[in-house]
């Protein structure tokens, strides 16, 4: 499908095969058509809109969303697919970071700067 995943090891390039993502179409109410990628696990994996307008989604190994990659951060990019630098885009990228209990504790919004959040216990 030439979709990438990270590997285990983090370091070489890898794949999805064939049968591991789900396809969908889904058309919004101005009859535009979309296509959502889905893993095993039901995640949002990509979501192809008209123009070839592609947003990834990455997760870490424990299924939290890490990053959100809209079509203008793989536009600019290179936006031909291949290894992508997330760090060189950062205002372009939504980002999440979690605490050890998996809950979210701060994200990086495009446009915006970094949101902290404080829980009490």
């Amino acid at each position: 499908m030439g979709i990438e995943q990270r590997c285990s090891n983090g370091e070489q390039q890898c794949f999805y095969a064939a049968d591991e993502l789900t396809v969908s179409e889904v058309v919004d109410e101005n009859g535009n058509a979309s296509k959502v990628f889905k893993d095993r696990f039901g995640r949002l994996i990509l979501k192809r809109q008209p123009g070839n307008l592609n947003t990834y989604y990455v997760y870490d190994n424990i299924g939290n969303i890490v990053y959100i990659i809209p079509p203008r951060a793989i536009a600019r990019m290179g936006g031909t697919g291949g290894s992508y630098n997330t760090s060189t885009m950062p205002d372009l990228i939504f980002q999440f970071w979690y605490d050890s209990k998996n809950r979210i504790i701060s994200k990086k919004v495009p446009g915006a700067s970094k949101y902290i959040w404080c829980t009490t216990h």
